[in-house]
């Protein structure tokens, strides 16, 4: 049997509900492998929005969209902690966002010292929430698997049950028969 990645199972959930011209966000850049995935799903005429504290991580992003033929897509970098999101919303895509998409933790590669913290990710996901289109998206992959990272899956997981479902439909997925803490997706969608 093949296990599909927690990432891969994230982007199948969001794919329905991503149509050409619509806008999107990555919250946490990373290598830009969500970047692809929402740009090549919003397409020339969409837009996603990209954040990262790591101006490496925005250039490996920029980078992974050209290898991918994903260069003509406009997309807006921002050198940003992801808390600031909202600031960098255009007004007229306020409210109006399909997709956003968090993957927490440390860059894949670089230095594991700088993590997402649960302060600012807290307060990135309630904007997120707040910016989200009806049946908008929005997950959250968190890794409790490191002190920061615990802390941080902690408060989302705290965060999450505080949700409303008759405004927003919940889920969550995790690696089940691990020895350690696995990560785990929270995905919400706004249903009003």
């Amino acid at each position: 049997m093949t296990r599909i990645s927690l990432v891969d199972q994230t982007q199948q959930l969001i794919a329905p509900y991503l149509r050409p011209g619509d806008s999107a966000i990555d919250a946490t850049a990373g290598n830009g492998y969500d970047t692809a995935f929402l740009a090549n799903n919003v397409g020339r005429h969409g837009h996603v929005y990209v954040f990262d504290l790591q101006k490496k991580a925005l250039t490996a992003t920029k980078s992974h969209l050209a290898t991918r033929g994903l260069s003509h897509i406009p997309v807006r970098y921002c050198l940003s902690d992801h808390q600031y999101l909202s600031q960098h919303i255009a007004e007229n895509d306020s409210l109006n966002i399909k997709a956003i998409m968090f993957n927490l933790g440390y860059l894949p590669g670089g230095d594991k010292t700088m993590t997402t913290l649960a302060e600012s990710t807290l307060i990135a996901i309630q904007s997120a929430v707040n910016l989200l289109a009806i049946d908008g998206c929005l997950s959250i992959i968190a890794y409790p698997g490191h002190s920061a990272g615990a802390l941080e899956f902690s408060c989302i997981s705290n965060w999450f049950t505080t949700l409303n479902p008759l405004s927003y439909a919940l889920k969550r997925i995790s690696i089940k028969k691990t020895l350690r803490p696995a990560p785990e997706v929270f995905f919400i969608r706004r249903r009003r």
